[in-house]
């Protein structure tokens, strides 16, 4: 059976406004267009469709003042972000996200961590903006719904070890990496940790 996954109609999405990068407004208004006019999708045509975004859960996991940060090797699935540096994790949300009394995008942000990371210790979420980029191609097909996760212990593990490599570090060095890091880290960096050197958005 072909993957299908929960996309919104891009029209719909951008009516109240389009944006470029990071962003925090109107999480109301885009929320309640999730939850009514987003609907599953094969993979394959959400890929290669402009009328579509999907929706990607991103989760930028810290520790005090590090961020965790990973390195995509050449075995992960999306040859265009291969070698890619990321201060996010992400994926598609797909139907075995469908929980009762849980939104789809929160239930696919808490397997992405059961996928993608082992947390020691306790941790919490919270929504901290959406990610948008139309200038590249793996940008034009995907909507960012950015969640900040704090470890409290600090000790977090890549479960894919063939597909990623991570570790915590502080800002400035992150910011060493910033030339090979995908769009979204990008501006989401900017955003967060704005220096004269990472000036993509001004900071929000």
């Amino acid at each position: 059976m072909k993957e299908k996954v929960l996309a919104v109609p891009r029209n719909l999405l951008f009516e109240i406004g389009s944006f470029q990068g990071f962003s925090k407004e109107n999480p109301e208004q885009i929320f309640s267009i999730f939850e009514n006019q987003s609907h599953f999708i094969p993979r394959e045509k959400a890929e290669e469709s402009p009328e579509f975004k999907q929706i990607i859960p991103y989760l930028l996991v810290k520790h005090q003042e590090k961020i965790f940060t990973v390195t995509r090797l050449s075995a992960q699935g999306e040859s265009r972000l291969h070698e890619k540096v990321s201060i996010g994790l992400g994926g598609h949300i797909n139907s075995k996200d469908l929980k009762p009394k849980e939104k789809p995008w929160e239930s696919a942000l808490k397997r992405e961590i059961e996928e993608e990371v082992l947390i020691q210790g306790d941790w919490k979420a919270k929504w901290i903006g959406f990610l948008n980029d139309d200038e590249t191609s793996v940008g034009k097909a995907h909507f960012g719904v950015v969640y900040e996760i704090e470890s409290f212990t600090g000790t977090v593990e890549i479960l894919e070890t063939h597909k990623m490599k991570g570790c915590f570090l502080l800002s400035d060095e992150v910011e060493r990496l910033y030339d090979r890091m995908e769009s979204w880290s990008q501006y989401l960096f900017s955003a967060l940790w704005q220096t004269s050197s990472t000036s993509m958005l001004q900071k929000s």
